[in-house]
């Protein structure tokens, strides 16, 4: 029996939902809502309250090589990293992210000066603001900025232009301490492959921190999905939305970006530690409307609707939603499939085995001796991972350890 409960068991880290929007893209299906920045007050003092109070599933005496928890009284550990999404969270005010992080520390203790604090902002925020950011812990901030190309930002019904995106890239890398992400699309109807390429380049150009390049996706009930529906989008072609990010590889490697996840590339030491936990699927906190949570082997969800958020931590009832707990048979296979986005650490054999008491080697040998000799995995001694060749197959080779 270990002293310290394990990552896969309690979490080192938690995501905080903000769902307040200036305007909503059409493609957006997150747990977000435009035009109604009065609730903003109501909803951080709400959610600094379910911070403090929500009693979670913490951890106790267990066989933590099973993988699968159970509830205990242990108290809480620290945090590592903390996650602030939506949403826009730079619409805050730096007192009302005070509150927030305030509530964290009152919850979890003090971080630590190595604590990886991330938050997700748009292009047009002002600058002054940065310092008090940085006054507060952040030291990571992701940027919506999907393209550097005035019309296609138009199209998308972004409210920002590509002057304002760079200008928030230089303020921010201007601070000295924080670490900058750029959240690009990629996959439009109109985009060519030469199109691509010189958006990806204007983007390189401002020196980021960490890029994350998303294919378009068409997600049912979006405005998105109604404009495909009635031909006044066209659905991307497949074969382009592949060469697109083929033509992204070696763009982003001349740029001294490592490939570390499958839609993520970082300079080295910037890559994204909170996330990184989700891909190793270890245990995280998540707390606001809609927020997921994944604390000894059960993931929970909290209501969607900011009316039945607010009303329910006015009158103290659970805001929880649903969840669900993996059992021996889906869990390890889940954690496969995720693992396998990363490029480096793929599925680690000794983290496994440790994990589950089981080598992936057995359990999926079948899988390994189908997929690796048309050059899609690489398996050696300590893990398998996908190839070069095997990226544009990910999905599919990933499906198969569900």
């Amino acid at each position: 029996m270990n002293e310290t409960p394990p990552r896969w068991h309690t979490p080192r880290s938690a995501y905080i939902h903000v769902p307040f929007c200036r305007t909503m893209c059409a493609y957006c299906d997150f747990a977000t809502f435009a035009g109604v920045e009065q609730h903003i007050p109501a909803y951080v003092v709400a959610l600094a309250e379910e911070i403090r109070n929500r009693s979670g599933y913490k951890s106790g005496a267990m066989e933590w090589d099973s993988g699968i928890g159970s509830p205990g009284a242990e108290p809480d550990i620290p945090l590592e990293t903390i996650y602030l999404g939506g949403g826009t969270p730079s619409l805050l005010e730096p007192a009302q992210l005070e509150t927030i992080l305030k509530a964290i520390t009152a919850r979890f203790g003090a971080l630590s000066n190595a604590a990886e604090v991330t938050l997700e902002a748009n292009p047009g925020f002002n600058p002054v603001v940065i310092g008090s950011w940085v006054n507060l812990g952040v030291n990571r901030v992701s940027l919506g900025v999907q393209s550097l190309d005035d019309p296609t930002l138009k199209r998308l019904g972004r409210t920002h232009d590509a002057d304002t995106a760079i200008r928030a890239v230089e303020a921010l890398k201007a601070s000295g301490s924080i670490s900058v992400n750029l959240d690009l699309i990629y996959g439009l109807p109109w985009q060519t492959l030469e199109m691509w390429q010189d958006h990806l380049r204007r983007a390189l150009d401002t020196e980021p921190d960490h890029i994350s390049l998303y294919a378009l996706a068409i997600e049912a009930g979006t405005p998105l999905a109604k404009q495909v529906s009635t031909g006044q989008w066209a659905v991307p072609d497949d074969d382009l939305v592949a060469d697109l990010y083929d033509a992204a590889l070696p763009e982003l490697a001349r740029a001294g970006f490592r490939h570390y996840e499958v839609s993520n590339w970082a300079k080295p030491g910037h890559e994204s530690r909170h996330n990184l936990a989700y891909w190793r699927n270890e245990a995280y906190h998540g707390f606001g409307v809609g927020a997921h949570r994944y604390i000894a082997g059960r993931r929970s969800w909290n209501v969607r609707s900011l009316d039945h958020y607010l009303a329910a931590m006015q009158s103290g009832r659970p805001v929880e939603d649903g969840s669900e707990t993996l059992g021996q048979d889906a869990l390890p296979g889940e954690t496969a499939m995720l693992a396998l986005r990363m490029r480096d650490e793929g599925i680690d054999f000794a983290r496994f085995i440790e994990r589950f008491g089981v080598d992936p080697r057995d359990r999926w040998r079948n899988i390994f001796e189908e997929v690796a000799p048309y050059g899609f995995l690489k398996v050696d001694d300590s893990r398998a991972c996908l190839t070069d060749r095997g990226l544009l197959a990910s999905n599919d080779i990933a499906s198969r350890f569900l």
